[in-house]
């Protein structure tokens, strides 16, 4: 989990690194708005960088970490989540065509966000057409997966991109730890290593989906509850 934790707080620096040069740059030459679109954004990553603090806290003082559920709304999920790449997002032109409404869940907040995370800076910096980037966001509820005494339905999650997609020779070894396609990307190579396994704690999974004819689709199962 500690390597976990060092890719998303890594990603998760290079956001706030890139926030504070926009605040730098902006504060002569930029609107009132623009200036507070800016500090909204760095707010926003002081407080996953907090999150991130709080887990490494806890999980030095029990040897875990907070993996609890509740009910949570994948909407606001994903919300922050384009609100925190944003700056990544317009800088590759990306469009996002997100399906609504999205269902709430019954998952960890926390955990959840850092599937969310994982799957949309992949699509944004490995898997978009360069001339007209885009990523779909769907959640469907799967009924013959969800159990009739399930307050919260089985939910399938997935991100799209329209790139060149993934050889499916490779569909297993993408969700390996450090396992990166290309030596010319950058990152880790853990991001859907962590995705898969946090889903399959909760009884989930992930797997690409081939269903598509173009680009890359990632889903992830989220159990009902």
């Amino acid at each position: 989990f500690v390597r976990a934790l060092s890719h998303d707080m890594s990603a998760n620096f290079m956001l706030l690194d890139s926030s504070f040069l926009r605040l730098k740059e902006s504060l002569d030459t930029e609107t009132v708005e623009r200036l507070s679109g800016n500090l909204a954004h760095m707010d926003a990553c002081l407080d996953q960088s907090k999150r991130f603090l709080n887990d490494l806290i806890h999980l030095a003082k029990t040897g875990s970490v907070e993996m609890e559920p509740e009910r949570v709304e994948l909407a606001a999920i994903v919300d922050e989540v384009l609100f925190e790449q944003d700056e990544l997002a317009r800088g590759r032109g990306v469009r996002f065509d997100v399906r609504r409404p999205l269902p709430a869940v019954w998952y960890n907040r926390q955990r959840l966000k850092q599937i969310v995370t994982n799957l949309i800076r992949n699509a944004i910096k490995h898997g978009c057409d360069p001339k007209s980037p885009c990523i779909e966001i769907r959640a469907t509820k799967d009924r013959e997966a969800t159990s009739q005494n399930d307050i919260y339905p089985t939910v399938e999650l997935r991100v799209r991109d329209n790139g060149p997609g993934i050889d499916p020779r490779f569909a297993e070894e993408v969700f390996l730890p450090g396992k990166r396609l290309s030596q010319d990307e950058d990152g880790t190579g853990m991001g859907l290593a962590i995705d898969k396994r946090i889903a399959e704690y909760y009884g989930g999974s992930a797997w690409i989906d081939y269903d598509q004819p173009e680009g890359t689709t990632v889903a992830v199962l989220l159990p009902g509850g």
